[in-house]
Formats: structure tokens, sequence, C-alpha cells
């Protein structure tokens, strides 16, 4: 998109200022506006060879300010642009019409605040950088699983919480995806919590159950206090007592 674009901006025009018919070429058709230069300037449409189009905004021949493009699969982005890139606040669509993405784009790229939907029902939001997650944010499993503290690079960096589909929760630093260091574990209800270490439960081989080497509440608090996080609220959920063995790696 960005080549035809660019392409589009490069051929010399010689309608006069106004509003144009639509020009039909190697380059597709042009209905709209023009500057006093003969560019596609103000508002206009623009349908390529390849069954693509964009509507919307332009200034000095490139796309700039809000517009929609479609893509020859049907799939569609709707949002702000700056000189035929996306950038500021937009939203894309899947061919089926569903949003995958909504949110602050940067030089094409999602970056900022935004909110993304897998494909398996999964859902992230938070921080971007360069089309990763990077900084704050939550994913929500499809599997009612949820993490919600630092990422980089699109991995989990940095303290958060994790929650596991069944209600027991934990806290622990994340280094590469994987939680490293001290850490503590709390019960679905948040009555009883166990010691952590590397994201598994000191002092035992076997998956924690009610009742087996617990620590006091008070110092389970004092373990999430260190990272700089507080004991997570209880869900409100009935649940097997017994978690799964390690949080998943997002």
């Amino acid at each position: 998109m960005l080549a035809e674009l660019a392409a589009v901006h490069k051929k010399p025009a010689r309608e006069p200022a106004g509003s144009a018919p639509p020009e039909r070429g190697a380059l597709g058709a042009y209905d709209g506006e023009l500057n006093e230069a003969g560019q596609r300037h103000g508002k206009g449409t623009m349908r390529f060879p390849s069954g693509e189009s964009y509507e919307g905004e332009w200034q000095e021949g490139k796309a700039h300010g809000s517009g929609k493009f479609r893509y020859k699969s049907g799939a569609e982005y709707e949002g702000e642009w700056n000189s035929n890139v996306k950038e500021g606040w937009g939203t894309l669509r899947l061919p089926s019409g569903r949003v995958a993405y909504k949110g602050e784009w940067l030089s094409d790229q999602r970056c900022g605040r935004g909110k993304f939907a897998y494909p398996d029902g999964s859902m992230y939001d938070g921080q971007w950088a360069a089309n990763m997650r990077s900084g704050h944010g939550t994913f929500s499993f499809a599997n009612r699983a949820a993490y919600d503290g630092g990422y980089s690079g699109g991995r989990k960096d940095g303290p958060g919480t994790y929650t596991f589909p069944n209600g027991f929760a934990q806290v622990s630093v994340h280094e590469a995806g994987r939680p490293t260091g001290k850490g503590a574990r709390w019960s679905v209800d948040r009555e009883q919590a166990w010691r952590l270490k590397d994201g598994k439960v000191e002092g035992t081989f076997a998956e924690p159950v009610l009742g087996e080497i617990t620590v006091p509440l008070g110092i389970a608090e004092q373990l999430a206090a260190k990272v700089g996080l507080e004991a997570p609220p209880r869900r409100g959920v009935e649940a097997p007592a017994v978690p799964s063995r390690t949080e998943a790696l997002v």
C-alpha cells in the first residue's frame, strides 16, 4: 500500500485546483480534491488496480489526516495517517469485520496504548512498541487466566501478577517471559499463601494444596511489596484447590 501511495504522490498531475474528475491509469483512479499544484489535497478516494482503496484526507499528494484503507483481503484500517503511514489513533478490522487492534500507531506499527484481540479469544490491553507488547499491560487468556504487569519485547518483564484459571494467583518478577527470584502464591480465597522461587513453591516437589507448607499471609504480602505489588484480590469464583503447574509464557 505504501509503495502505491508513494507512486501516486510522484506522478505529475495536470488537473486544475478544485474537485478532480476520476483519474484512471496504471495507478488506479482518483476522485477528489486537488491543490493549486495539482496534488491530491483535501478529501478524496483512490482506488488501486490491486483492488485496494483509500478514502479520506490528503495533503500534498499523500494520505494525511483521517482516512480508511481497505486491503485486498477485505481487512480495513480506519484512523489517522501521517504522510502515507498509519500514525495516531486507529482501528484495524479483519475481513470478518472483527476488530483485531484498536489503539495508537507510529510509523505503521502498533505503538502506545492499544487493545489487541487474538484468534483464540485472548486479549491484550496495554502498552506497545514496534508491534510488540512493551510496558505495562493486561493479558486476558481465553481460559480465564490473566496476567497484569510489565512487558518488554513481547514477553513478560518485571513485576507482575498472574491469576490461574481456577482463581489461584501469584506475584513474581519476570525475566525473558519467566518468573524469577522470590514471589508468593495465594489460594482462591486468599486465606493461604506459599513462598515461591523462580515461579515454583519452595520446599516441596508437589503441587501446593490447601494446608501444605504455607507461609503467614503477612509474609506473602511482604514478598509482594518487595517487588512493588500488592496481594491480589480474591476473584470470587468456585474452583478446584490445585492450580496449574506454571503460568503461561506470554
